[in-house]
């Protein structure tokens, strides 16, 4: 009887654990509809989430290219690539449009869909409300050009060049084979 009584108690523990969860996801979800949808762009608010954390790849040459989106968002036939970055303040990069036109191509290639020619990034700063700016994605032939620059960076065929600001120096992973960085961060 014991045993019983404890299965019975153990399992209303586990169902009530399960409501008390479910009511906190629907409250996390409506907080985050008030808060961000009236700052999504048309295309992220009024379309519908085609893909998260996935992971992508094309070819490019001889080479496969592999890339993980954030987000792809659906509206009127086309694909919006979404990318969130959490920085000290909402400002875009030219790696921020590089990766969005990177992924935009993947797209296509391989998943076969048609891709606006715009991407959007997703900025989570401090203190601050989510802020969502648009990114003009790359043409294919610049994009091109960059894969092969970066491939002949990797190979050692040409020197990468120094960035201008430093703080670029200390986060990236090529440090360990790149001179000037090394001697940019250690100064």
């Amino acid at each position: 009887m014991i045993a019983v009584l404890a299965l019975v108690a153990i399992g209303f523990g586990a169902w009530a654990f399960r409501r008390w969860r479910n009511h906190l996801l629907m409250q996390h979800r409506a907080q985050y509809l008030l808060d961000e949808l009236p700052m999504m762009p048309e295309p992220l608010a009024k379309g519908r989430i085609l893909l998260s954390e996935e992971k992508l790849k094309i070819r490019h040459g001889e080479r496969r290219i592999y890339g993980r989106v954030d987000q792809i968002f659906s509206y009127r036939g086309l694909a919006y690539p979404l990318e969130t970055k959490t920085r000290k303040r909402a400002q875009v990069y030219l790696s921020d449009r590089i990766q969005l036109s990177a992924q935009a191509r993947m797209l296509r290639e391989d998943r076969g869909f048609r891709v606006a020619n715009v991407g959007y990034v997703r900025f989570v700063t401090p203190k601050s409300p989510v802020v969502y700016k648009q990114v003009d994605l790359l043409p294919d032939d610049e994009l091109n050009r960059l894969f092969d620059r970066r491939h002949a960076i990797l190979s050692g065929e040409i020197p990468p060049q120094v960035p201008t600001n430093l703080a670029v120096c200390h986060s990236c992973t090529h440090q360990h084979r790149c001179d000037k960085g090394r001697k940019r961060v250690r100064d």
